[in-house]
């Protein structure tokens, strides 16, 4: 009844708990209906309209009543949960490897926890679960249920055992402490308690918010002593609260990297609390993370049994599946909520439309987001994904069209604007027209709260730098018109950085002062932009000061005074130790300069400092081709050891393969460079040459079949 299956929770299902438990393999398709009727026991359905948090304040929105079935059913099919290892849509095996057959059938849980006892009726459990109950036992009978719940939430542990432990263990010896709720006599039952569990009273979460605060306190002495005091504390939390006793204790093990204590942690909160969606979720995150991805699929749809309309593990599904290259697995989840509420999973189905985008099917990507434009039309993300499909089409009046429909309907949304400058900004530049972008800056201003209007302003100035930019460029070329004054788009700019300036917080200042250096750097207006830098040098967070000394220095670079970039930089080495970007640009400076000696010191020295950055052995190995191609090798082996997740690091092995004609070699690593750092643009910069070598190999490939054809040819005629 819990999840709208009659007789029993997992009777028709077939899926059971596991010693350790969760949920262990076992179908899971199709996705119970999820009613709101007495009959099915589910959630009850949420009401036509709620009150919704937007950008311009609290509104009543209404969504569209009924489910999703109007776009759901009509581009994403049904079908078996896709298969992961422990997880799939086929009956499980019994103890003969052969399929359960029937929809229902009694079982008992085997020595293990796992598999059933064959031939253990229905009649012998019940008198089983009586027989224990007269002794004062919980057997672990559940009525239609078969799952014995004690084998599923204990695992004995002595007081000696408990005595014996090091102090980081002493939460882990809580789990093994008889849980609350064992005299439970139904699954049915136990579950029912835990949903009502999750009503958060507010007594409950101030003494939690407590808990927190000292636990956090704790965590900076010790590992143990956070653990330590987190196990004497759990008994002062009202049972309600106690699997988020185990997030954190997961989330502080995890960091300290005891993966085998954090999932001990995740395992218990599953226990405490199985229709908590967020100890699944952050499970599933750390088992992907550690790159055990069939692990990762197990956890989510054993999250998705207990939650399935949680658009959190909705999304992270789809996402898994896409990942895996399973978009028919990825499909088949949307598929369920096509008879759910619109309101409960809209997001999911945002997540369907980027799916299909990324996979190519723009058609049906744009007809599931304006279904969602036109029942979730308070909600900005929408309209913006909408604009950045049609424009990756090329499709930039359309774009526009969509970022209109977007601004009337929530015009304190400032994403969108920004999107609207930007598109009017691109057809502008091609017509040389740039009132549009002009116009569309003053509807904003009047528009967005207050807190942004200097970030519209911020980039009002560098589209106008941008237009200056063009126009002496069209100078350069003899192609503009009378009366285009570069000076004048540069006066528009400075104003624009001005409104900018008035209106900006006072720790974002220092970041307009900057831009506008730029800005004056550009256009050879290297006193102006001193002057500005020192301004931002003044007010800039001692955090942030590494940021504005290497843009000092890179203005003293365009100027051509390399002596005095090199004087900042040392500088900014002194000042600002841990930043390993002024060590960067420290070297990038004398590669540019021709100085690949001085590159190399610079580097070897930056890692003495900073031996865990990847970009840093990057530019090393980079420098590393002066001395031979034997001694580059061995550095990226060495890197691969330091930092095996860097992107850059593997993208720099793909060039020295490419250099020796090893192709298969460098796709090996430019596919771990994209995976690992897919922000760095150089891995696909590698990528594309790496398929022109390809083509051009194969090209020559056939010319050479193609010459000896002839050749043979001529040798038979001759």
């Amino acid at each position: 009844p819990g999840l709208g299956i009659s007789g029993g929770l997992f009777g028709q299902q077939g899926v059971y708990f596991s010693a350790m438990g969760g949920v262990t393999h076992g179908p899971f398709a199709p996705l119970p209906h999820h009613g709101s009727g007495p009959q099915s026991g589910g959630p009850p359905q949420l009401p036509e309209h709620r009150s919704v948090m937007t950008s311009s304040g609290y509104h009543r929105r209404s969504f569209s009543s009924g489910s999703a079935a109007e776009v759901v059913g009509s581009h994403w099919k049904g079908g078996p949960v896709p298969a992961v290892s422990g997880v799939s849509g086929q009956a499980p095996a019994g103890r003969d490897g052969q399929k359960r057959k029937g929809k229902r059938t009694n079982l008992r849980s085997g020595p293990a926890g796992g598999d059933p006892a064959p031939g253990y009726s229905r009649h012998q459990r019940n008198a089983d679960v009586s027989n224990n109950e007269a002794a004062g036992r919980d057997g672990g009978g559940v009525g239609d249920s078969s799952i014995n719940f004690r084998n599923a939430l204990v695992v004995d542990l002595s007081p000696s055992d408990i005595s014996s432990l090091p102090r980081q263990d002493l939460l882990l010896a809580r789990i093994r402490k008889d849980s609350p709720l064992l005299s439970t006599s139904s699954v049915q039952a136990y579950l029912q308690c835990k949903r009502d569990e999750l009503v958060d009273v507010s007594a409950s979460k101030s003494q939690f918010k407590l808990f927190f605060k000292e636990l956090k306190a704790k965590e900076k002495v010790s590992y143990e002593d956070a653990m330590e005091w987190a196990a004497l504390q759990l008994d002062n939390l009202p049972s309600s609260m106690q699997f988020k006793v185990f997030i954190e204790a997961a989330d502080i093990a995890k960091r300290r990297n005891y993966l085998h204590h954090a999932r001990r942690y995740y395992k218990q909160v599953h226990r405490l609390q199985p229709y908590a969606s967020q100890g699944w979720l952050e499970h599933a995150k750390m088992e992907e993370e550690g790159g055990n991805m069939q692990t990762c699929g197990k956890i989510l749809y054993k999250g998705l049994l207990f939650c399935p309309c949680n658009e959190n593990l909705l999304v992270k599904g789809i996402k898994y599946e896409e990942r895996m290259e399973n978009l028919r697995g990825a499909r088949a989840l949307l598929a369920r909520i096509r008879n759910v509420p619109i309101d409960r999973t809209w997001r999911a189905i945002l997540e369907g439309a980027l799916l299909e985008a990324r996979a190519g099917n723009i058609e049906t990507a744009r007809s599931v987001l304006r279904y969602l434009m036109r029942h979730v039309p308070w909600f900005g993300p929408i309209y913006v994904e909408a604009s950045r499909l049609e424009e990756r089409a090329e499709r930039y009046q359309d774009a526009i069209q969509i970022i209109e429909v977007g601004v009337r309907e929530i015009p304190r949304y400032a994403p969108l604007w920004f999107s609207a400058i930007r598109m009017y900004e691109k057809l502008s530049m091609n017509s040389a027209n740039i009132v549009d972008v002009r116009g569309t800056v003053q509807r904003a201003v009047q528009s967005i709260t207050i807190e942004l209007v200097w970030k519209i302003w911020f980039e009002a100035a560098q589209v106008e730098e941008r237009y200056a930019a063009q126009l002496e460029k069209g100078n350069e070329r003899g192609r503009n018109k009378v009366g285009d004054d570069v000076e004048a788009g540069l006066q528009l700019a400075r104003a624009a950085y001005a409104e900018s300036v008035r209106n900006c917080p006072t720790n974002l200042l220092w970041k307009v002062w900057l831009a506008g250096a730029r800005t004056e750097g550009r256009f050879g207006r290297f006193d102006k932009g001193r002057k500005l830098l020192q301004r931002a040098l003044d007010e800039v967070p001692l955090k942030m000061r590494a940021f504005v000394l290497v843009e000092c220095a890179r203005l003293e670079e365009f100027a051509g005074k390399q002596e005095v970039a090199r004087q900042i930089l040392c500088k900014a080495r002194r000042e600002t130790t841990h930043e390993w970007k002024v060590f960067l640009e420290s070297v990038l400076l004398e590669i540019r300069c021709g100085a690949l000696k001085a590159a190399q010191y610079q580097a070897r020295t930056a890692l003495e400092i900073h031996i865990g950055t990847g970009r840093l052995w990057a530019v090393m190995i980079q420098v590393a081709a002066i001395e031979n191609e034997e001694y580059q090798e061995k550095l990226f082996q060495r890197a691969l050891t330091e930092v095996p997740k860097s992107g850059e690091v593997w993208c720099e092995g793909a060039r020295i393969c490419l250099r020796k004609g090893e192709l298969e070699s460098a796709q090996v690593y430019l596919n771990f460079a994209v995976r690992f750092t897919p922000q760095y643009g150089d891995s696909f910069v590698e990528l594309l040459r790496l398929y022109l070598l390809r083509a051009r190999n194969f090209l020559l490939e056939k010319l050479a079949d193609a010459s000896r054809l002839v050749v043979t040819e001529n040798s038979i005629s001759t």
